[in-house]
Parts: structure tokens; C-alpha cells; sequence
């Protein structure tokens, strides 16, 4: 085979290559693979330093609805990045310091039977991993709505908003690049005492995540610690 057809079909069975945006917020440069499947009809965008994602046209990104024509108790939708797709470096002199999950949501439903359970649920999360993809925490959000809660101080069909904190994020202090891998799904569940005119349904639009940061210790700095400790160890011995 000649060498110049030979290049051409390495070339074309050649992977190709991602295509990364660069987005540059306040202190914290994002980068998103635009090129992946999850990131059909999406559209990235930075304020401050807020990574926000929402569709090109307006319409949910990710939508369920169950009614009794469906046939099935729950159905669950789901958009999910992969590892890598989404990077995220603290400019110069920076780590990162604290992280917030935030999402847009809508639920409905309508039951006209008392005895009907139905339930709809727009949840989100994010995992975080150092640059190597070893896993260092994550942070969920929750949009719920029931018509049977299992808490009695919650009423009926009154949308709860939960979201976690990021407890773990201690464990990235010395962290100044981070991979995030972002889900969101859509629950929509009908029981069988449903009607006709019964209905569920759940909608995410849209999130922001935004990322804080902290001025990286300098040498000095981890000096005058070690002093610190070891002054400290000293006076607790001599009143010992």
C-alpha cells in the first residue's frame, strides 16, 4: 500500500480529537468539552466564578412526565458529563477553597384521586477529582414534591429544596486543578390508584456551579506555622 494512502486511512480511523472552550472567570479558568454528547443543545458560559450551563433554545435539559397511560410506577431521564469533560484551574497564587451546586427546576402534579402517590424529583450533583481523577468529594441539590410526604410537617404537594455541603473539600486544599463530572436527572413516579387526569412531572433547565478559592501559603507562611507548633509543644512541656 502506498505511504500516502496508507496515512490517510490512519488518519481517518484516528480518534478525534475534543474540542475544549476556554471559559475565564474571576479567578478560575474553566474548560469544557463541547464536543461531547452530553452537551447536546447546551450552552456553557462564566460569571465571577460561576460555571453556568443552560439549553441553546429554552427547553428543558433533562424532562420526565409519567401519567396513567404510561404504564410504569417511576420513570427517570437523566444527562450526565463524562471524566474530563469539564476542568477547572485556580489562576496563579490560588487553590481552591469551597464549591456551591445550584440548579433551575420545575415540578408539577396533579392527583384526583386521594389514594394516588405521585412524586417528582429534579436532582443534580457533582464529583470532583484532582487532576489524576482520584475522587475527592462531591455536592448534590434536590428539588422535591409529593403528594404524600414522608415528613408529617411537610404539606402535600410543597416543593423541598435540600442541598449538601461539600465536607470533603478540606481534602482538595493543596488542590489548584480539578476534573468535574456533572449528572442531572428528572423523577417523575405515579402509583397505580392514578386517573385519568393524574399527572407528574419534573424539569431541569439549567446549572451553576461555582467554584471559591483561597490565596496558596506561602513559604514563609508554612515557616511561621512550624514555629507556632513548636512553640506550642514547648510551653505545654515546660508546664508539664
Amino acid at each position: 500500500m502506498k505511504p500516502l494512502l496508507l496515512s490517510l486511512l490512519l488518519f481517518a480511523a484516528a480518534p478525534s480529537q475534543a474540542a475544549f472552550v476556554t471559559l475565564e472567570g474571576a479567578d478560575v479558568v474553566y474548560q469544557v468539552n463541547t464536543d461531547a454528547d452530553w452537551m447536546s443543545n447546551l450552552v456553557a458560559s462564566v460569571r465571577g466564578n460561576t460555571l453556568s450551563f443552560s439549553s441553546r433554545d429554552g427547553s428543558a435539559v433533562v424532562a420526565s412526565r409519567r401519567d396513567p397511560t404510561d404504564g410504569l410506577f417511576i420513570y427517570i431521564q437523566a444527562r450526565e458529563s463524562g471524566i474530563g469533560d469539564i476542568v477547572a484551574q485556580a489562576k496563579t497564587g490560588l487553590r481552591f477553597s469551597n464549591a456551591a451546586l445550584d440548579h433551575t427546576a420545575s415540578n408539577a402534579l396533579h392527583t384526583g384521586n386521594p389514594a394516588t402517590v405521585a412524586t417528582d424529583m429534579a436532582w443534580s450533583y457533582v464529583q470532583f477529582s484532582d487532576q489524576h481523577g482520584e475522587h475527592l468529594g462531591a455536592i448534590e441539590r434536590r428539588t422535591l414534591q409529593t403528594t404524600h410526604p414522608v415528613n408529617p410537617a411537610t404539606p402535600p404537594g410543597v416543593r423541598v429544596e435540600s442541598a449538601t455541603s461539600f465536607t470533603e473539600l478540606a481534602n482538595m486544599a493543596p488542590y489548584s486543578t480539578l476534573q468535574l463530572q456533572l449528572r442531572g436527572e428528572a423523577w417523575a413516579s405515579l402509583s397505580r390508584a392514578a386517573i385519568s387526569d393524574d399527572f407528574a412531572s419534573s424539569a431541569l433547565h439549567g446549572w451553576d456551579i461555582t467554584l471559591s478559592v483561597a490565596p496558596v501559603p506561602e513559604p514563609e507562611t508554612y515557616a511561621l506555622m512550624g514555629l507556632g507548633l513548636l512553640g506550642l509543644v514547648a510551653r505545654r512541656r515546660y508546664r508539664a
